[in-house]
């Protein structure tokens, strides 16, 4: 919350000095780490039940035997 007020406060200070063109980048900015954070959150996600799949695929494997 407090990085989305920091990045209202940036954005407000850019548009205040009328530089068109470093809004924008901070915007794609903004996008790409957006992106870049819901990538890492899905590829926690995935390492997560990864692991859990392993741990049933083993404790399986010792019922067999």
């Amino acid at each position: 919350m407090l990085l989305t007020l920091a990045y209202g406060f940036f954005l407000a200070t850019l548009a205040r000095k009328g530089s068109k063109m470093l809004i924008i980048v901070y915007i794609l900015l903004v996008a790409i780490g957006s992106v870049l954070s819901a990538t890492a959150s899905i590829g926690l996600i995935w390492a997560i039940c990864r692991c859990f799949e392993l741990q049933v695929t083993a404790s399986q494997e010792r019922k067999e035997v």
